[in-house]
C-alpha cells in the first residue's frame, strides 16, 4: 500500500553547485579563500593584543619589573605588529573583494551562457509545455540565486566557521572552564 522511497545516491545541489563553481574557477577561489582565510584571522588576533599589551607592558610596568625605556619599546614593537597585521588584514580584503567581485559576475555570465546553450538543444516539446514565465524564472531568479551564494553566502559562511573555530580555542586557551561553559 505504501511505497517505500529507495535513497538516491546523488550528491545534493549544493554539492553539485559548489563542484561547478569550482571547477569553473579554481585558482580565482583558491585566491579568495587564502585571502579570506587571512583577512579573518588578521582581525581575529587584533583582538588578541589588548591582553598581549597587558601581560606584556602594563603589569610589569606596574610591578617593576620592568624599567621605562623597555616598556616604550615593547609599546613600540607592539604597536609597529599591529599596525602590520592591520595593514595585512585590509590588503587581503581588497584582493578577497576584488576578486570575488569579479569572479561572481563571470560565474553568474557563465551560468547564463551555459543554461541558454543547454536549452537550444531542448525539444520544442519543452518549451510547450512549460509556461513562458518559468522557464524566464530559470534564468533571472535561480542565476541570481547562485550568484549570490558564490558571491556572498559561501564566503560569509567559511569567515563565520572560521571564527566561531578560533574563538572558541581561544576561550580554550585563557580558560578551559569557561570555555566549556560557553
Amino acid at each position: 500500500r505504501y511505497k517505500v522511497m529507495k535513497k538516491t545516491k546523488k550528491p545534493s545541489t549544493f554539492l553539485r553547485l559548489l563542484r561547478y563553481l569550482l571547477r569553473s574557477f579554481p585558482l580565482q577561489y583558491v585566491v579568495i579563500f587564502t585571502t579570506l582565510i587571512i583577512s579573518s584571522a588578521a582581525s581575529i588576533a587584533n583582538t588578541v593584543f589588548s591582553s598581549i599589551l597587558i601581560n606584556t607592558i602594563v603589569e610589569p610596568f606596574q610591578s617593576g619589573s620592568i624599567l621605562q625605556d623597555e616598556a616604550y619599546l615593547r609599546l613600540l614593537y607592539l604597536g609597529i605588529s599591529m599596525i602590520a597585521l592591520y595593514a595585512l588584514g585590509v590588503s587581503c580584503n581588497l584582493i578577497y573583494q576584488r576578486t570575488i567581485a569579479i569572479t561572481s559576475q563571470k560565474f553568474s555570465m557563465k551560468v547564463r551562457i551555459d543554461m541558454f546553450t543547454h536549452m537550444e538543444d531542448l525539444p520544442i516539446k519543452y518549451f510547450d509545455t512549460h509556461k513562458h514565465g518559468t522557464i524566464m524564472s530559470t534564468y533571472t531568479n535561480d542565476t541570481d540565486n547562485m550568484w549570490q551564494l558564490s558571491s556572498q553566502s559561501l564566503p560569509q559562511l567559511l569567515n563565520n566557521a572560521l571564527t566561531i573555530v578560533v574563538l572558541f580555542c581561544l576561550m580554550l586557551i585563557y580558560s578551559i572552564y569557561l570555555g566549556l561553559v560557553v
